[in-house]
């Protein structure tokens, strides 16, 4: 009888752990892509310079939280995120607005699908 109220307890620490996860890499997915959205703005704007900085910001970001990420992120992904990053910077040095515009919609629709992919839910489970 004993086991019960452990095992509540435990599968309560679990679901306030999850939701705190899912809050924070939420949180982080869509600061990271409103800075990358700035940045393609910028470009589609001809204002390469303002592009560098907020996809520098978008960068620091992320590698603020790299470690974070690190311990609960898939690292092939955290890998794809890295190398997604370093195109933009050379595809920002060409001023290729097409190709920038593309990958950075891919860098954007990767950060939200890490964030889905952290937050408990149905699809995630089954």
């Amino acid at each position: 009888m004993k086991r019960v109220p452990a095992a509540i307890t435990v599968l309560l620490l679990l679901f306030i752990m999850t939701w705190i996860n899912c809050t924070l890499v939420t949180n982080l997915d869509k600061k990271i892509s409103s800075e990358i959205e700035v940045s393609k703005k910028a470009v589609i704007a001809h204002d390469y310079d303002k592009a560098y900085t907020s996809l520098q910001k978008a960068q620091s970001i992320y590698l603020d939280y790299e470690g974070y990420f690190g311990a609960v992120v898939k690292h092939s992904e955290l890998d794809t995120a890295v190398l997604s990053f370093a195109r933009l910077f050379s595809i920002l040095e060409v001023q290729d607005k097409n190709t920038f515009c593309e990958e950075s919609s891919y860098l954007i629709k990767l950060f939200e699908h890490i964030g889905d992919m952290e937050c408990l839910s149905l699809r995630n489970v089954l």
